[in-house]
């Protein structure tokens, strides 16, 4: 399925829905590729009676903010290319990282 391209106060407002914040994620999980950490996987909650909940990618290059894309529950994927951050979703990747912001 197509990614659509949105902006950085679009792609917070998606991650955010609902009162959602990354400490209430469902899961969350590292990928690393020689040793260096690639992504950070965030596993929103599901509500009750959904058979799936939405997910966040968290790209990173080196030290850098890299991409981020967010599915939600209908298997729709959005992405905010490495440039076009804004602060809050430099402070949500460090959140997701530790680093970065």
């Amino acid at each position: 399925m197509p990614e659509t391209y949105v902006g950085a106060n679009r792609m917070r407002q998606m991650i955010g829905r609902g009162g959602r914040t990354l400490d209430d994620a469902h899961g969350q999980h590292s990928i690393h590729r020689n040793n260096n950490l690639q992504m950070e996987v965030v596993q929103h909650q599901r509500a009750p009676g959904q058979r799936r909940g939405s997910v966040t990618n968290f790209h990173m290059h080196g030290d850098a903010l890299g991409a981020v894309t967010h599915t939600n529950r209908r298997g729709q994927t959005f992405r905010l290319s490495a440039g076009s951050h804004n602060q809050s979703t430099a402070n949500l990747t460090y959140q997701a990282h530790g680093r970065g912001g």
